[in-house]
């Protein structure tokens, strides 16, 4: 009777471990949930920028005139270093 006893208590004191633990893990998956919000959120608003930063570039780019523009800052940049 008293071994049964003592077996309970073991037992039960082993699953009151278990549940803090269990309880602990589902804080902590939940922070973790809430900095994946944060982090996707942050990630859209990056590549709708990065969209918007390509679209401009492409503007300088796509034109001939832009390009030749271009070619002539960077020349200009090359001489002014040689100097």
């Amino acid at each position: 009777m008293i071994l049964s006893n003592n077996w309970e208590k073991e037992y039960q004191s082993e699953l009151i471990q278990c549940a803090r633990q269990l309880r602990k893990s589902e804080e902590y998956l939940q922070d973790l949930k809430g900095q994946l919000r944060i982090l996707e959120a942050e990630n859209d608003f990056l590549s709708e920028k990065n969209t918007e930063y390509e679209r401009k570039l492409s503007l300088l780019t796509n034109n001939p005139l832009s390009r030749a523009g271009l070619r002539l800052y960077h020349l200009y940049h090359k001489l002014r270093q040689m100097r």
